[in-house]
């Protein structure tokens, strides 16, 4: 037999069994993606800019105006992050104006989680009370605010410091937890 022909043979058997495996991984099945991790952020289904949502109570009264610079909407997570976060809060009979760099807010407008340099003074009052923190949870329909983290609370010229917080903004009772430290200047 002649080499070349031997030669040939071989190539052309190996073509075609590269064809034919190529059309064998073509034609199979792929399994699902699987969904993403915990670790892994679902795409928003819609997204908000320069956002404003304004809550009304029952009797026609505003409970609260949220802006943001951004809203977008996570509905397998139940939640909507906003970023640059101002929030005109009416709890009771005075106003309340928070502000943070970042926020969650869940789906049924009931929590919202501020983070980032989170501001808070209450407005339209004599002496008003202001504080400062990194993060805080506003429970919107209970008229509450609370944090784990280190807060740095003012009254006129009354500078208060400790470790959590819970707020009842229906009777304006503020209460630092843990660690507090009291400095009086005048």
């Amino acid at each position: 037999m002649k080499p070349w022909l031997v030669r040939g043979a071989w190539a052309a058997l190996t073509v075609a069994a590269g064809l034919t495996t190529w059309l064998l991984l073509a034609n199979r099945e792929h399994p699902p993606r699987p969904a993403p991790s915990a670790g892994v952020a679902a795409r928003p289904d819609y997204q908000l800019d320069q956002a404003r949502i304004t809550r009304y109570a029952a009797d026609g009264s505003r409970r609260s105006i949220l802006d943001a610079a951004q809203v977008s909407h996570y509905p397998d997570r139940g939640m909507s992050r906003l970023s640059n976060v101002l929030l005109h809060y009416f709890p009771q009979n005075h106003t309340w104006r928070l502000s943070a760099d970042r926020g969650s807010l869940s789906d049924d407008g009931k929590r919202l989680a501020l983070a980032g340099s989170v501001r808070a003074r209450e407005v339209e009052v004599a002496q008003p009370m202001h504080f400062a923190a990194p993060s805080v949870l506003v429970l919107l329909d209970e008229r509450r605010i609370r944090s784990g983290a280190r807060v740095t609370l003012w009254r006129g010229p009354q500078k208060t410091t400790g470790t959590g917080l819970r707020a009842d903004l229906r009777t304006g009772t503020l209460s630092l937890l843990k660690d507090v430290k009291s400095r009086y200047v005048q």
